[in-house]
């Protein structure tokens, strides 16, 4: 057996403990079972369920491996022989080990007592739940790692936290399969092909949580000082653009502005999964100097197995966002009619970009400590405030020069451009003279 799992399993299944998870549950059953107020056996034991697996399950999971760097005992496991999906797993299922057993008590309490009213696939799509909110709260943790923030008690509630939203998407979107629901989905289309919406979000919600565990596993990875490829990353990157793409019928306001193209139209959409995909790693991914210098040189000299296992996951989104955005481009200028897509597009490719630079603009300024804070703070003026403030002073179309506008035309294009290329100049004019480098840390 997996000896983190293991050890996992003696800490967190003790005698005591499991005895006074069955007495608590029990006592609770019992008590719903004879008080109408509760609302019933069954509804009691799914929001257990809930609190239980997703709730406390993803503090457990994001202490895993936070709660070894408090006791110090972090650097030692590290050192061991372990794989890091043995590292991962038994960090996951094994931290979580004592909520799982409380929460199949629950489920089983509710495939007895509802009957065939809940099926299988209820079931099955709980037990994803938990796994997925458990996961995602580790994700985060890990990736915090990474960053090295500080792992203080608030800190390991944000972790929590995003475990916790995981999973309530999840549960959200489940119920609105169901007949109880007020607008039930009971169907999808997906590129042209219905399904059944409770099948489809079952097996969406399976290939997600893969994705997580994936991830899990390539910062365990790092944690452990092995190299990660990019093929991960950029499998997930086309697995999104794809996924996000069939939903071609659901925004109405697209199809009209694509002239009822539909490869425009999916297209589109792709473009704006990969931009939040860009901004989503490149804020949360750590800006090394040495390694953008390391990088370059490796470019120089051409040593294009060096780049890839150098790159970081935003370099790729962000160029898969420009390729797709490209293509977008040319598949609405070479269709009939007119569209302001186009325009659009050509837009916002160029504010994101100048997104990123401010991002890395303060990321790369000596001295920096206050991690990406400031161009957060940046961005939200220039989306936020900027617009409001050049309305203030009379301009016509104040957002034109802060986002993207379906109005703006090819102006609004080259004014996001040339942001993107004053703020790119910044950015090389910080960046530090040559000095001689070696193969950086991991990233």
């Amino acid at each position: 057996m997996n000896p983190e799992f293991e050890r996992n399993l003696w800490l967190e299944l003790t005698p005591r403990r499991v005895v006074q998870m069955v007495i608590v549950l029990g006592l609770i059953f019992l008590t719903a079972n004879v008080a109408t107020p509760f609302g019933g056996v069954d509804r009691v034991a799914e929001y257990l369920f809930f609190g239980i697996v997703v709730i406390w399950g993803a503090r457990e999971a994001a202490q895993s491996v936070v709660g070894e760097i408090r006791d110090r005992t972090w650097d030692f496991q590290r050192l061991s022989a372990l794989a890091p999906f043995d590292m991962m797993w038994g960090k996951l299922l094994g931290a979580t080990s004592y909520v799982w057993l409380g929460g199949l008590i629950c489920l089983a309490v509710m495939l007895g007592v509802e009957g065939p009213s809940v099926s299988p696939l209820d079931a099955f799509t709980d037990v994803v739940m938990g796994l997925s909110g458990q996961s995602a709260a580790l994700f985060a943790s890990l990736l915090a790692v990474r960053r090295r923030h500080s792992v203080t008690r608030f800190n390991v509630f944000q972790y929590q936290a995003i475990g916790v939203i995981a999973a309530a998407v999840i549960w959200s979107t489940w119920r609105s399969s169901l007949a109880s629901a007020r607008f039930p989905v009971t169907e999808l289309q997906w590129w042209n092909v219905t399904f059944d919406a409770r099948t489809f979000y079952a097996v969406s919600f399976t290939m997600f949580l893969v994705w997580i565990l994936v991830g899990c596993y390539r910062l365990m990875r790092l944690e452990l000082q092995m190299q990660n490829w990019p093929v991960m990353w950029t499998g997930f990157v086309i697995f999104t653009a794809i996924y996000v793409a069939g939903f071609e019928s659901v925004p109405l306001s697209i199809t009209v502005a694509a002239g009822q193209n539909e490869a425009g139209i999916r297209l589109f959409l792709a473009v704006i999964a990969l931009s939040i995909l860009t901004y989503a790693a490149i804020l949360h991914e750590p800006k090394d100097r040495v390694l953008y210098r390391w990088l370059t040189d490796m470019l120089a000299k051409r040593n294009w197995g060096a780049v890839l296992t150098g790159l970081q996951c935003w370099m790729i989104a962000y160029v898969a966002t420009i390729l797709v955005g490209a293509a977008e481009i040319a598949v609405l200028l070479s269709s009939p009619g007119t569209s302001p897509l186009p325009e659009l597009v050509f837009a916002g490719l160029g504010f994101l970009t100048r997104d990123v630079g401010i991002v890395l603009f303060f990321a790369l300024s000596p001295g920096q400590k206050r991690g990406d804070m400031p161009a957060i703070v940046t961005l939200a003026v220039l989306y936020g405030l900027g617009p409001q403030l050049f309305g203030g002073f009379g301009a016509d179309n104040p957002r034109l020069f802060f986002l993207p506008v379906p109005d703006g035309g090819i102006i609004g294009a080259v004014i996001a451009w040339a942001q993107a290329a004053a703020i790119w100049a910044a950015v090389i004019m910080r960046s530090p003279g040559r000095v001689p480098l070696s193969q950086p840390a991991l990233k």
